[in-house]
């Protein structure tokens, strides 16, 4: 292939690949999307946190309720509550921490923890700002909250990975594997800048 070949080529693709990728977007509506569904419901998963030098392991309780507000709350084993905490729709009052151990109450874990369930709860058809693009990875819904958030979704519209990035730093990486909705089957939450990571396997 000539070097004008070439060149023509790539004009061309230029030109239909916006359309392409358009074409694709309208596949899967942003309001269609979401890790947990909207139907009330509880999911009940086996949870693992390392933080420093310190496991915490035991079950993880999500509550989806009427009043459109996800509970989360972890407890030990015997019985002992980890932390439980409260995430609403509505900006008046989007989080109530109801508990927490001495260990893990501190102002930069409670925010930490706040972030990463909240980005597993967030509404996608809420997000008057959300972009949308695609690359080899899927289509990216990119959402600014407290840094940068981008997720990315398979085919299907399930998401199967969230990052945030922080002045170009990536802050953590969440992985999701295989998302049925109404729930996704196991949730992983590596954080890059301290020690600190969470496990999360669904039981029921």
């Amino acid at each position: 292939m000539g070097k004008f070949q070439i060149v023509f080529l790539s004009f061309v693709l230029s030109i239909l690949s916006p359309k392409l990728v358009e074409a694709h977007q309208q596949k899967i509506p942003a309001e269609s999307i979401s890790i947990f569904s909207d139907l009330k419901g509880k999911y009940l998963y086996r949870a693992k946190i390392n933080y420093k030098e310190k496991i915490l392991s035991g079950m993880l309780i999500i509550k989806k309720s009427d009043s459109n507000s996800y509970r989360v709350a972890m407890v030990t084993e015997l019985g002992m509550k980890i932390f439980e905490m409260e995430f609403f729709d509505n900006k008046e009052k989007p989080f109530v921490l109801h508990s927490c151990i001495k260990y893990l109450d501190k102002k930069i874990i409670i925010n930490t923890l706040r972030r990463d369930f909240e980005s597993l709860f967030l509404n996608f058809a809420s997000w008057e700002k959300a972009k949308v693009k695609y690359n080899k990875e899927g289509e990216i819904y990119t959402y600014y909250y407290q840094g940068k958030r981008k997720y990315y979704c398979n085919n299907y519209g399930d998401i199967n990975k969230i990052v945030r990035s922080k002045f170009f730093i990536k802050r953590e990486t969440t992985i999701i594997a295989n998302i049925k909705n109404p729930y996704p089957k196991s949730i992983s939450i590596h954080h890059h800048q301290n020690r600190l990571s969470i496990q999360l396997t669904f039981i029921k």
